[in-house]
């Protein structure tokens, strides 16, 4: 996957179920589907989720979003930030550059973790 760092997409987009279904269906860790967004022109997008993020705020979670299939104004690898406040159950596009860049921080340090407690794992089968 490039740097989804240097390539965030941001739209206004507003989701084609409720808010609290999509944040419900975000949230869980063993839902695979896809979830599909309506942009400002009506157009359904539908997109897979990469991760969920949280920066230690209090009911507030970040999703890394890319789109499924090609569009033209969408390079590959391009995706969106939702903003998920689990107490509102409302979510809003990340247009913030610095906040995008501090999900996806987060996001790189969580992966980061993960590959090294899986190098320790296959360390002690050794």
């Amino acid at each position: 996957m490039k740097d989804l760092k240097q390539e965030i997409y941001q739209k206004n987009i507003s989701t084609t179920n409720t808010a609290s279904k999509l944040i419900d269906k975000l949230m869980d860790e063993n839902n695979t589907e896809n979830v599909s967004l309506r942009n400002a022109n009506g157009q359904v997008i539908t997109f897979e989720r990469i991760a969920i993020v949280s920066l230690n705020e209090p009911n507030i979670y970040y999703a890394i979003l890319v789109p499924v299939s090609e569009l033209p104004d969408i390079e590959d690898n391009e995706g969106i930030v939702l903003k998920l406040d689990i107490y509102h159950e409302n979510f809003i596009v990340v247009n913030d550059e610095k906040l995008c860049d501090s999900v996806l921080t987060e996001y790189e340090r969580m992966i980061n973790e993960d590959n090294d407690d899986s190098n320790d794992d296959s360390d002690d089968k050794n």
